[in-house]
């Protein structure tokens, strides 16, 4: 679809895309990837706000949708760091 952005994330790299939301937004994430797993994890404010997963996004899409409370700054965060070569 053309509303999904596609990137590659290199070994021992991390890719970051934040927003700034209000009380009443909402936030939500699809995505997948094509070979093997990936870090992922979300924050609000630089604070998690779920614990750090490593997702098998080769194997099934990850779904997930937070209802916005508290206003800030809201980043997913896609962790490659625990890669050598892929």
């Amino acid at each position: 679809s053309e509303d999904f952005l596609s990137t590659s994330i290199p070994p021992r790299q991390k890719f970051e895309t934040s927003f700034d939301l209000c009380a009443g937004d909402g936030i939500s994430w699809n995505f997948k990837t094509d070979s093997h797993d990936i870090g992922f994890w979300f924050l609000v404010d630089e604070e998690p706000m779920f614990p750090y997963v490593k997702a098998d996004a080769h194997v099934a899409v990850q779904i997930g949708l937070v209802d916005v409370v508290t206003p800030g700054t809201y980043s997913i965060v896609f962790d490659n760091t625990h890669s050598k070569y892929r």
